[in-house]
């Protein structure tokens, strides 16, 4: 098995952020989507700008020896098929595939956080399971309010 840098597996899963935030945004030439799902997506476009930031900017402010550290399993093929799934839907389904995505990078974050044997590292990574499950939250709330108007 290859063995990945938690520095890379930082950048990548900002880099996947600010894809999904491109997918939230749309593509020229595929169905507008309704103006409430609109809405939901520019919500989410802002959220996902906002996780890369965290993700790629502030990752200034986390230790060296947790950056350097390498991970022997880091299972980013569902995350890859689950942003594609995203980036492929028709506009009224992004809300949706969204949250696929984001359940998918939180099992990976698990998964990675379970197999690490130092407890800095694992506590770094269930940090990022937690932001991902907040706003998987919020995603949920966000759709399930959209769905009463």
């Amino acid at each position: 098995m290859a063995y990945e840098q938690v520095r890379t597996i930082v950048h990548d899963l900002a880099r996947k952020h600010l894809a999904a935030s491109e997918a939230c945004r749309g593509q020229v030439g595929i169905a507008e989507p309704t103006s409430r799902v609109r809405l939901l997506l520019d919500h989410f476009e802002a959220f996902e700008v906002d996780v890369y930031s965290k993700l790629e900017l502030d990752h200034e402010s986390i230790p060296n020896e947790i950056l350097e550290a390498w991970i022997q399993y880091v299972p980013m093929e569902p995350v890859d098929a689950a942003l594609r799934e995203l980036e492929n839907a028709e506009p009224d389904n992004k809300p949706r595939q969204l949250l696929e995505f984001h359940e998918t990078v939180t099992q990976m974050l698990e998964t990675i956080s379970a197999q690490v044997s130092s407890e800095k590292i694992s506590e770094f990574f269930q940090s990022l399971t937690e932001l991902e499950q907040s706003f998987s939250r919020q995603c949920a709330v966000a759709q399930s309010r959209e769905d009463e108007i």
